[in-house]
């Protein structure tokens, strides 16, 4: 009798086989997937330094020590796609001039995909974030190991308790319309 076919245990080894390949390629395919993530913060934070210099440089704005930035002041739309899918919080997220220094903090609410990025001046409770904190543009260009300073962040890292500005901020520029606060 010729039958043509696999049997059971030809079948059952290859089902074998093909589960080692998969053990083996998605833990290297999800990896990949959260570097790549962690280097779209990093991209993105170089950009958002780029944007405030160019700003600041264009319209002869504040330069001195402890100014900020926001994201909403600096936004030219570039910022609309975070890379876990949330919102980068604008009022939050922003650039502080040192002297010569720009430093960045990128901050992204994983859980508030539907909320519109003007309404996010204040942190829902219970959010989820992750991004940048307080990084200089020199570290983010020079620095190979930038994408383990992407992290989870707490509310109360973002807040400054004293005053109406983000943390190490002597004032802050919210929106091209409007003076600094």
């Amino acid at each position: 009798m010729n039958r043509k076919g696999f049997t059971l245990v030809e079948l059952l080894a290859s089902l074998v086989i093909l589960g080692l390949l998969m053990g083996i390629a998605i833990p290297n395919v999800v990896g990949t997937i959260r570097k790549q993530r962690k280097n779209t913060y990093i991209e993105d934070a170089k950009r958002l330094v780029t944007r405030a210099r160019t700003m600041i440089s264009a319209n002869n704005l504040d330069k001195s020590s402890g100014t900020c930035y926001s994201l909403r002041f600096l936004d030219n739309g570039d910022f609309s796609d975070a890379p876990n899918g949330g919102k980068y919080l604008r009022y939050y997220s922003f650039v502080r001039v040192n002297g010569s220094d720009y430093y960045v903090t990128l901050v992204e609410c994983t859980t508030c995909k539907n909320i519109g990025q003007e309404d996010l001046t204040t942190i829902p409770s219970g959010s989820v974030l992750q991004g940048i904190k307080n990084r200089t543009y020199n570290n983010l260009i020079h620095n190979d190991s930038a994408t383990s300073w992407v992290t989870s962040l707490t509310t109360g890292e973002l807040t400054n308790t004293n005053s109406t500005n983000p943390p190490n901020c002597s004032g802050m520029y919210y929106h091209p319309d409007k003076a600094k606060r």
